[in-house]
């Protein structure tokens, strides 16, 4: 009895052929596996296992207080907030706005910003020197 050892081949979707590992014995009942081919693909799939193990461990490392591995922060750490004191723009605002609001229900707060810009542009000097000297006392208060 002699056995013919014929090679195997595996077709797939875009009409390629691929070895698939295993010899085809005549008077034979299952295919035997090509001892070669089961050791380098038990190594292969150690050596991924590896390298994904060991990308894991450096991902987890690296995110300790980040949002994304391997990406250093470009905002500079942030100390305490420092005090500010209004422009005159704001104070203005401050005391301008309850009046808009209450002349103009329906309007929006952007709708409210933008009449403020534009009572402001047609604000007299004299008017606006007070808005002036109350944002330098609001600055020489904080000391800056």
């Amino acid at each position: 009895m002699v056995a013919k050892v014929a090679v195997a081949k595996k077709t797939t979707a875009k009409k390629s052929t691929e070895y698939t590992g295993t010899k085809k014995i005549e008077n034979a009942t299952a295919p035997a596996k090509d001892p070669r081919r089961v050791a380098a693909a038990k190594k292969a799939r150690a050596t991924i296992k590896a390298k994904a193990a060991a990308k894991l461990k450096k991902t987890t490392a690296s995110k300790k207080g980040t949002k994304k591995a391997g990406k250093k922060s470009a905002t500079k750490a942030k100390g305490p907030k420092k005090p500010y004191a209004p422009s005159a723009f704001f104070i203005f605002s401050a005391d301008n706005r309850a009046a808009i609001k209450k002349s103009n229900p329906a309007f929006k707060i952007t709708e409210i910003a933008s009449e403020l810009g534009k009572q402001w542009r047609g604000l007299s000097a004299d008017k606006r020197k007070t808005y002036d000297a109350k944002a330098a006392a609001g600055k020489k208060k904080l000391g800056l």
